[in-house]
């Protein structure tokens, strides 16, 4: 996830290039860095969902002892 996370940056980088900032938190408000929070907020979450789901039948099957649909 991270070299996802890294590449993203770089690559949303090269849409929006801006290199003469007044203030620092200039950099992260602007459109690129927006949308790179947006964009890896999104995935991880995608990532959460996906996950969330084959954990949950395991700590049924391992911990309480049932299977859900699971055979």
């Amino acid at each position: 996830m991270d070299i996802n996370r890294a590449s993203e940056f770089f690559f949303r980088g090269t849409f929006y290039p801006k290199f003469v900032h007044e203030n620092i938190s200039e950099i992260s408000s602007s459109t690129g860095g927006l949308l790179f929070m947006i964009l890896v907020l999104s995935y991880i979450g995608l990532m959460v969902m996906l996950g969330a789901r084959p954990l949950y039948l395991h700590l049924n099957e391992k911990l309480l002892l049932k299977s859900i649909g699971v055979p």
